[in-house]
């Protein structure tokens, strides 16, 4: 465990080697932030490290090798940027990174096999976010495609088990007795494409102002397969040009990477629904037996929340609640979610 969490330390510091001035953020979602740690709902923790270039692509300054990452972003981003004109902006922004997220079941003190529990499941993985933007200050359109990469490992190699248990032996938490059933070792990989369009813009005041974005994607992969659409209201004092408060499972990433900008605040209601094909998380292995469950292919989230934007550093606050996954589900899954950013000066 100690090895691991070394190596991901490491590939943190190499990440931020050589390259121009990037914003750093963290996830952290957790179902005891919405339940008080009085139940657990099935989405027990996920944790993700981002890093994000504050100048669009070119991802480096010209003291950097952008040979190989440059290939590897032509690769995944399959946007193309419009013609630029005086009136449009037209940058690609970027963000890479590696997260985990580990599911269990309700019970934690159960040894054998819940039939009518999802499985104990980790996924540990790195990931390259692009995200083509484009404003027409004329006519004040304003949408950005987003593509992703997602590659890992789904299984004992992910560390579900690893620090689950490491954490609840240090926060006096129940033991986790039923790890020794998780799905197996299995390669992961989801590519996701989608957009979100700034629907509406409207000042209520100098200072206050409200927006909704739309947003759909879909997703393909053996770790998930589905698509989505959803829309987002947000509130705010000096409301940026942001894309919202976003969840780690969601495509594309909620901070405008640009410089600092002036003091903010917002809160934000959100609908998403989703049409499921594949969830490795719910219906098991892809080419081992094992342990699954039925899994409902139509689920919706609902999340509030408020942000903060406050000279360098940017959080953000939701509160999640997700339709049942699956048949046997005795209740809804519940999460929050924190986010934090923090941006260098210019």
């Amino acid at each position: 465990m100690r090895a691991a969490l070394k190596l991901l330390a490491i590939l943190a510091a190499l990440a931020l080697q050589g390259c121009a001035s990037h914003s750093v953020s963290l996830w952290s979602e957790n179902d005891s932030f919405a339940t008080a740690g009085s139940e657990y709902t099935n989405y027990s923790n996920g944790i993700q490290f981002a890093f994000a270039p504050t100048a669009p692509h070119q991802p480096c300054s010209d003291d950097c090798d952008n040979g190989l990452f440059g290939s590897i972003v032509d690769f995944v981003n399959i946007g193309e940027r419009k013609k630029p004109s005086p009136d449009i902006e037209n940058p690609i922004w970027l963000r890479f990174g590696f997260g985990q997220q580990f599911f269990t079941p309700d019970d934690l003190s159960i040894e054998t096999v819940q039939t009518h529990e999802r499985p104990y499941a980790g996924w540990l993985y790195g990931f390259l976010d692009v995200s083509n933007e484009f404003y027409d200050a004329r006519t004040e359109e304003h949408y950005r495609n987003n593509v992703s990469l997602r590659l890992g490992v789904v299984g004992p190699a992910s560390l579900g088990e690893d620090l689950q248990r490491l954490w609840h032996a240090r926060c006096d938490c129940p033991e986790p007795r039923g790890w020794d059933h998780q799905l197996e070792n299995e390669p992961g990989l989801i590519y996701s494409i989608g957009q979100d369009r700034r629907v509406l813009r409207r000042a209520i005041s100098e200072s206050w102002s409200y927006d909704v974005i739309g947003t759909v994607s879909g997703s393909i992969g053996n770790v998930y397969t589905g698509a989505e659409a959803g829309g987002i209201f947000r509130l705010g004092w000096n409301l940026d040009r942001g894309w919202g408060a976003r969840t780690i499972d969601d495509v594309g990433f909620h901070e405008a990477p640009t410089a600092v900008g002036d003091p903010g605040f917002f809160i934000f209601a959100g609908l998403r629904g989703r049409a499921v094909a594949r969830d490795i998380f719910l219906d098991g292995n892809t080419w081992e037996g094992g342990h699954s469950v039925n899994r409902k292919p139509l689920v919706y989230d609902q999340t509030i929340g408020f942000g903060l934007n406050w000279k360098q550093f940017d959080v953000n606050v939701s509160y999640v609640y997700r339709s049942k996954q699956y048949s046997s589900q005795a209740t809804p899954t519940r999460f929050g979610s924190l986010v934090l950013t923090w941006r260098p000066k210019e």
